[in-house]
C-alpha cells in the first residue's frame, strides 16, 4: 500500500475520530467499566502529586498484613502499595494527560490507540488487496472491540496500535529488508509490551513468522530479524519486571504481571472467548458454541477462496455451515443478555 492511497484515507480518519470524540461525549466520563481503570488513573495521581509511586496503608492497624488494601490487586505490600504498577510506562504516559484534562485526557491516549489500531489494519488489508483500506479502517474503527476500548483507561487499544504498526513494519521488511523498518517493527512490540502483558504473545509469534519466511526461502536475515523479535519480547518482559520489583523497593513484591502469574494465558484465553462469543442466560452454551462454529467455518471458507486456485467446494461448505450456525442460534433459547462480539 502506497503512501498515497494512505494520505486519501485522512478524511475517514479524521471522520472516525470525531464520531468516537461524540460518543464519548455522550457517555461521559464520570464512571468507570473497571477497576483497573480507577487503579491506573489512581496510580498517574500520585506520581503527579508526589512524585513517587507508592501509597502507605491509610490505616494499618486493622490490617496489619496488607490483604484488605482499597486498590484491587495492587502491587507491594504490607506497608505500602503502588495501585498500578504492573506496567509503570501506562501511568507515566496518563500522568501529564489526567494533570491536563482528568479522565478525559486519559481516553485522548485510548482514542488515538484505536485510531492507530485502524490504520494499521487499513495498511494491512491495502497491502493484501488494493481497495480494502477504507472497509478495514471502519470495521477495525467501529465494528470491533477497539471502539469500546476507545472509551476506557486500560491501554487495549494502545497495546493494539502498538502491534498494529509493528505488523506493517514487518510486513513492509519482508518486502524490503532494511534495518530501519526492523527497528521500527521492534520499537513498536517494545512499546505494546510495555502497556499489555498480551503483546508478549504478538512479539513471540511475529518472531516465529518471520523466522518461518526465512527459513522457507533460506534468507537467514530474515531468520535472525525474527530471532531478534522474539528476544527482544522476552528481553522486554524481564526488564519490565525488575523495572516493578525497584518500584516496590524493598515491600513484598507481588508483581501482577509477567510469565510468573499461572493465569496469564489461561485468563487471556478467557477474554477473548468472553469479548467474542461468550453469552449468559438460557441457552447461553449453544448460542456461544453456534458462533464460535460460525466464526470458525468462515475463517476456512476465507482460506479456501485465497487457495491457488482457489478452493470453491470447501468455501461453500464453510459458508453453509456459518448459515446453519447463525439459524441455530437465532432459534436457540434467547440468552438474558449476550456479551459476546459474535455470538
Amino acid at each position: 500500500m502506497t503512501a498515497a492511497r494512505l494520505r486519501r484515507l485522512l478524511p475517514d480518519v479524521l471522520a472516525l475520530t470525531a464520531i468516537m470524540a461524540v460518543a464519548l461525549a455522550f457517555v461521559g466520563t464520570s464512571s468507570l467499566f473497571s477497576s483497573d481503570e480507577g487503579a491506573a488513573l489512581a496510580q498517574a495521581n500520585v506520581l503527579d502529586a508526589t512524585g513517587g509511586w507508592l501509597v502507605a496503608h491509610p490505616f494499618p492497624e486493622i490490617d496489619p498484613d496488607g490483604r484488605w488494601f482499597a486498590f484491587y490487586r495492587p502491587d507491594g505490600g504490607p506497608a505500602q502499595f503502588a495501585p498500578y504498577a504492573k506496567h509503570p510506562s501506562y501511568p507515566l504516559l496518563l500522568q501529564p494527560l489526567v494533570a491536563a484534562g482528568g479522565m478525559g485526557g486519559a481516553l485522548v491516549a485510548s482514542v488515538l490507540g484505536t485510531v492507530i489500531a485502524a490504520v494499521a489494519a487499513a495498511w494491512l488489508a491495502g497491502s493484501l488487496r488494493q481497495g480494502a483500506e477504507r472497509a478495514a479502517l471502519w470495521i477495525v474503527g467501529l465494528g470491533s472491540p477497539l471502539f469500546f476500548d476507545a472509551g476506557l483507561v486500560m491501554a487495549h487499544s494502545l497495546g493494539a496500535a502498538g502491534c498494529g504498526l509493528a505488523a506493517c513494519a514487518f510486513v513492509g521488511y519482508r518486502r524490503s529488508p532494511r534495518p530501519i523498518v526492523l527497528a521500527l517493527g521492534l520499537a513498536a512490540t517494545v512499546a505494546a509490551i510495555l502497556v499489555r502483558s498480551e503483546a508478549l504473545f504478538f512479539g513471540l509469534a511475529a518472531g516465529a513468522v518471520l523466522a518461518g519466511w526465512g527459513l522457507r526461502r533460506r534468507a537467514w536475515r530474515e531468520v535472525a530479524a525474527g530471532a531478534a523479535v522474539a528476544v527482544a519480547s522476552v528481553v522486554t518482559l524481564l526488564v519490565e519486571r525488575r523495572w516493578v520489583a525497584s518500584i516496590i523497593d524493598g515491600s513484598l513484591v507481588v508483581p501482577t504481571a509477567g510469565l510468573a502469574r499461572g493465569d496469564l494465558v489461561a485468563g487471556r484465553i478467557s477474554g477473548a472467548l468472553w469479548t467474542f462469543v461468550s453469552t449468559t442466560g438460557r441457552g447461553s452454551g449453544l448460542v456461544a458454541g453456534a458462533a464460535l462454529l460460525a466464526m470458525l467455518a468462515a475463517v476456512v471458507a476465507g482460506f479456501a477462496m485465497r487457495a491457488r486456485p482457489p478452493s470453491r467446494v470447501a468455501a461453500v461448505g464453510a459458508s453453509v455451515v456459518v448459515a446453519v450456525a447463525a439459524v441455530v442460534a437465532a432459534v436457540a433459547p434467547e440468552p438474558d443478555a449476550i456479551s459476546g462480539l459474535f455470538a
